[in-house]
């Protein structure tokens, strides 16, 4: 990671988010699950090509992505109002570039792949706020929107293999992610989702 301060990385990224932008619904962040990447393949759809051979490794995966969905979907309204030019491979390093992959997304996504990419979540919006006020459901969703960024480099993960398979899925980045990412948001408190148990006129897939 850049040596350089989080503050001041974060003072860079609001620099760079000076011109505002309609969110693109289709590439956010926000909709990681359905974003398309190689051949079309979004994570939603090359997981359902895995589940065929690995149906357990793929539950767990949708689970926490039902988990981080409710959570990020409470706050989405109020995230795509402040859209900006963001870059999908910002990196620390790159705060002193051009984006790489520029494209119309919330601002908070570009915070939350930095706290991604190990910078100091408090830090970081210390000091993009000494340039723009974030909302208040903008500092709660940085970090839900970090566990986002590792669900979406899952996603590039899963379509390549889904465009070229079915030999060799990427388990081993599958099992990285989805015990990463359930242990991230039981970190912070984002509930399990809860079944009802069958009762008098109901089934097991109510």
């Amino acid at each position: 990671m850049s040596g350089m301060d989080p503050k001041e990385l974060g003072r860079l990224l609001a620099e760079r988010h000076h011109e505002a932008e309609e969110v693109d619904p289709v590439r956010s962040l926000l909709n990681y699950g359905e974003a398309p990447h190689q051949g079309d393949w979004t994570l939603r759809s090359a997981l359902v090509r895995l589940a065929q051979p690995d149906p357990v490794r793929v539950g767990s995966v949708i689970e926490a992505m039902r988990r981080l969905d409710a959570a990020i979907g409470h706050a989405s309204r109020v995230l795509s109002r402040h859209g900006v030019t963001c870059d999908r491979s910002l990196t620390p390093q790159g705060l002193a570039k051009p984006p790489g992959e520029p494209y119309a997304d919330a601002r908070t996504a570009d915070l939350a792949r930095l706290v991604a990419a190990g910078v100091n979540e408090a830090g970081l919006l210390a000091g993009y706020e000494e340039r723009r006020s974030l909302e208040h459901e903008e500092r709660l969703a940085v970090p839900l929107l970090a566990v986002a960024v590792d669900l979406e480099r899952l996603a590039g993960e899963v379509a390549a293999w889904a465009e070229t398979g079915p030999a060799d899925p990427p388990l081993e980045a599958v099992d990285r992610v989805r015990l990463g990412v359930a242990a991230r948001l039981d970190e912070l408190g984002v509930p399990a989702e809860t079944r009802r148990p069958p009762g008098p006129g109901r089934s097991d897939r109510s």
